[in-house]
C-alpha cells in the first residue's frame, strides 16, 4: 500500500437472509410515483391494483429479489406473471460490443437479434404479441439500452444480484440522481 493514502473502505450493508427483509425496498419501487426523471435505480413502476404485469427475468437473477418484487406487485392488487429465460449466450463475448455498436439507432428489424436479447432480454414483437394477448397493463424486462418504442409502459430492472437490491446506492434519493444528472 502506498504511504499517505487510506486503506480502501467498502461500503457495508447488512446481508439480507430473506425475502421480508427485502420488502421495504420491494414497496418503494414498486409505488415509485409517475413523473419522475428516469433513472435505474428508482424506476417509476407505479404499479396500480388490477394491472396485469409481464415481468421478464434471466434465471441467475437472485430469486429473493424476484420474489420481493412480485409479492410487493402483489400486494397492490396487480397478477404478475413471471417469464424466466435461460441465459446462455446468445454470441461469444467478443462479439457482443460490434453488435451494441451496430443496432445504435436502428429499429429492431434491423438489427442483431443478440443485441435484443442483451438489452431487452425479449423481442419487442414478442411482447406486443403478449401484451395483445394476454392484456398485459405493463412489460418490466432488460436492463440496458434505449427503451423499446411500444404502445403500452415498458420499464427495466437492473436488480440482477442481491447486493444491488440490498445496497446503499438504491437507497441514494431520486432528487439526488436527478441533480448529478444535470451536471455532468
Amino acid at each position: 500500500m502506498l504511504s499517505g493514502y487510506p486503506k480502501p473502505r467498502y461500503p457495508k450493508y447488512k446481508r439480507p437472509k430473506s425475502v421480508d427483509e427485502l420488502m421495504p425496498k420491494a414497496r418503494e419501487l414498486v409505488n415509485q410515483p409517475p413523473g419522475r426523471h428516469y433513472h435505474g435505480l428508482k424506476p417509476s413502476y407505479n404499479i396500480q391494483s388490477g394491472n396485469k404485469i409481464l415481468f421478464v427475468i434471466l434465471h441467475e437473477y437472485n430469486p429473493m429479489v424476484i420474489e420481493a418484487m412480485c409479492r410487493a406487485m402483489r400486494e397492490k392488487g396487480a397478477r404478475v406473471d413471471l417469464y424466466t429465460l435461460d441465459s446462455t449466450p446468445v454470441a461469444p463475448p467478443e462479439e457482443l460490443p460490434v453488435h451494441e455498436v451496430y443496432a445504435h439507432g436502428k429499429e429492431e428489424g434491423d438489427y442483431s437479434y443478440y443485441y435484443t436479447m442483451i438489452t431487452n432480454l425479449i423481442r419487442t414483437s414478442t411482447a406486443e404479441e403478449l401484451v395483445s394477448r394476454e392484456k398485459y397493463d405493463m412489460v418490466i424486462a432488460g436492463a440496458a439500452g434505449a427503451q423499446p418504442s411500444v404502445p403500452f409502459p415498458w420499464h427495466r430492472f437492473n436488480f440482477v444480484a442481491l447486493e444491488d437490491f440490498a445496497g446503499p446506492l438504491i437507497d441514494t434519493p431520486s432528487d439526488l440522481h436527478e441533480l448529478i444528472n444535470k451536471e455532468t
